[in-house]
């Protein structure tokens, strides 16, 4: 059997296009590698911190998340992501630049939830910062602007946490305010027809536990579309409960 390289990696399929920064990551968290049933391999793009791409709209920072991409394809990766959603607005510039599929945001699965969904529901999104979100994240993700948004913003530790980038947390206290950010953001009539929750930002997957999600709403995380929509197509995994005949 012949065999082929050309990579200098192989085994990990998705590289992740990191923040920087120093906040902790429990497993959940993209930037946690326990969270990965899978092998994947990282980039930290500098410079890039919480603050400067989630509060200042990611500006200047084009070039280097396309270098850093273009690093992690070299290395051998086949798909690339991102562990922030409002990267959204570098969607198509990315996929443009690097030549294989590229997911910048989470905000993504808005539309093909969309297209599950009962008559009358429609997804909504749970974010780190509604006052940061803009129509121009919404549209680069094609995400309808009048989508329900909840938010953590305004509590007591997890933006501040997040966003500030502070070097320590407390995991029970950000997950009650993630709960409790979702519920507020629900409660007006205006959302009471979300039917699906969409965590905007990665680090609210590790700590949110979808047994205390509000009542009657599903919800989607960051992690899930690396798991559904890049991993089937770029790495073959084993079938579970699937047997096969020679």
């Amino acid at each position: 059997m012949k065999v082929v390289g050309g990579k200098a990696v192989y085994g990990a399929s998705v590289g992740i296009l990191m923040l920087e920064a120093r906040f902790p990551r429990i497993p959940g968290d993209m930037g946690n590698a326990l969270t990965w049933p899978f092998p994947v391999m990282y980039k930290v793009v500098r410079d890039a911190s919480p603050d400067r791409v989630v509060r200042g709209g990611a500006a200047g920072m084009l070039p280097a998340f396309i270098d850093a991409a273009l690093e992690l394809v070299a290395d051998g990766v086949d798909g690339i992501t991102t562990n922030c959603g409002f990267l959204s607005l570098f969607q198509a510039e990315l996929a443009a630049a690097v030549g294989v599929p590229v997911a910048a945001s989470s905000l993504m699965q808005v539309a093909q939830v969309n297209a599950i969904l009962p008559p009358g529901k429609v997804a909504g999104i749970l974010t780190i910062s509604a006052s940061s979100l803009t129509d121009a994240h919404l549209t680069a993700a094609g995400v309808p602007l009048t989508t329900p948004i909840g938010t953590t913003e305004g509590g007591q530790e997890f933006t501040r946490a997040i966003l500030d980038n502070e070097g320590t947390g407390r995991g029970s206290g950000a997950g009650g305010q993630y709960q409790g950010g979702a519920r507020l953001g629900w409660s007006a009539p205006r959302d009471r027809r979300a039917g699906f929750g969409m965590h905007q930002y990665d680090s609210l997957c590790g700590r949110y536990s979808r047994r205390r999600r509000p009542a009657g709403l599903f919800d989607g995380q960051f992690c899930d579309m690396v798991s559904v929509w890049i991993i089937p197509g770029t790495v073959r995994l084993p079938l579970m409960g699937c047997a096969t005949r020679g």
